[in-house]
């Protein structure tokens, strides 16, 4: 999570492209992210990554978005 006023600097896009980094160099085959469905800047910032989702569910009483990327 990113305190609101660090967002629009550009930490969140830095963090996805480390760990996606990251989970390549491990050879993991697929990589994956939990977001608020409302929240369009996640869901935007990951789908550019070539992120896609797979399901809006509850997880821990809270709404959430489960998304995923192939490596």
């Amino acid at each position: 999570m990113i305190l609101p006023k660090y967002w629009g600097r550009g930490y969140g896009t830095g963090v996805a492209n480390q760990l996606i980094e990251i989970a390549s160099r491990l050879g993991l085959e697929k990589i994956q992210a939990i977001i608020d469905p409302e929240n369009v800047a996640s869901k935007k910032k990951l789908s550019n990554q070539g992120f896609i989702s797979e399901i809006v569910c509850e997880i821990d009483g809270l709404p959430g978005e489960i998304l995923s990327k192939k490596l």
